[in-house]
C-alpha cells in the first residue's frame, strides 16, 4: 500500500507573481511508504494454507502482569485481547485465531525466512514489550503439520533490569567472557497445524515436496 501525495490548490495561471516577490519553494516529493506484511486471504479455500494459532500460557513471571500477546513476522500484525492479571497469564482470546496465505514461493520462502514472532505486552504499560519469541516453521515444509512445545520468553533489557537490578553487574561480566543472560520466562504454545495435500502437477522442483491446504 501506498499513501498518496497530499491535493493542494492550483493557482490561477491568470495571476503573475508580484513584482520582487520570490517563488515559495517546491515541496519535497512524499516518500511512498511500503507494507512489507505478508500478504493474506480473507478465508480458506483451494490453493491456500490455513494457519491457527494458540498459546496456552505463560510461566514464570517475577511479578502479576495484565497483558496481551501480539503475532508478527510470517503473518500480519495480529494482537489478543488482555489475559486477566496474573504471574502466569492464559486464556487470550484472539479475535483471528488463524491467518490463511496462498500457495506458492513466496509462501515456501517465507516459512524459510521469517519465523512466527509471538511477543507478550503489558498492557498497563502503553503495551511495552516485556518478551519474544520466534517459532521456526521450517518443519512444516517437510512431514510436519503443526510445531509448538515449551518455548523461552527472551525479556527484553527493559524488563531484565526491571526485575533483576542486582544481575546487572553479573551479567556484563558474563557477555565480557562470551556468556549471556539467562533470566527468561516461558511459554507454552499449542501446534501451529497444517494439512498437507499432493504437490500440483507440472515441474515443481523449486517448491517443497509437500504443499499445504485448509
Amino acid at each position: 500500500a501506498y499513501l498518496s501525495p497530499c491535493s493542494g490548490s492550483v493557482p490561477d495561471k491568470g495571476m503573475a507573481p508580484k513584482k520582487g516577490g520570490k517563488e515559495a519553494p517546491a515541496a519535497a516529493p512524499t516518500e511512498p511508504v511500503v507494507d512489507d506484511q505478508p500478504h493474506e486471504e480473507d478465508e480458506p479455500g483451494p490453493g491456500r494454507a490455513t494457519f491457527r494459532l494458540a498459546i496456552t500460557n505463560v510461566t514464570d513471571l517475577p511479578c502479576e502482569l495484565e497483558t496481551i500477546l501480539h503475532f508478527s513476522g510470517v503473518c500480519r500484525e495480529n494482537r489478543s485481547q488482555a489475559a486477566q492479571r496474573s504471574a502466569e497469564p492464559s486464556g487470550w482470546e484472539l479475535p483471528k485465531d488463524r491467518f490463511v496465505r496462498p500457495l506458492g514461493q513466496e509462501l515456501y520462502d517465507d516459512l524459510v525466512d521469517r519465523a512466527l514472532v509471538v511477543q507478550l505486552r503489558d498492557v498497563t504499560a502503553g503495551e511495552a514489550i516485556v518478551g519474544q519469541a520466534s517459532i521456526c516453521l521450517v518443519p512444516l515444509l517437510h512431514e510436519q503439520t503443526e510445531v509448538g512445545g515449551e518455548i523461552e520468553l527472551k525479556l527484553t533489557p527493559e524488563y531484565h533490569r526491571k526485575w533483576f537490578p542486582e544481575l546487572e553487574a553479573d551479567e556484563i561480566d558474563d557477555k565480557k567472557k562470551g556468556g549471556g543472560g539467562k533470566s527468561k520466562a516461558k511459554a507454552k504454545a499449542e501446534p501451529v497445524p497444517r494439512t498437507p495435500t499432493p504437490p500440483p502437477a507440472g515441474n515443481s522442483e523449486s517448491k517443497p515436496a509437500t504443499p499445504f491446504e485448509p
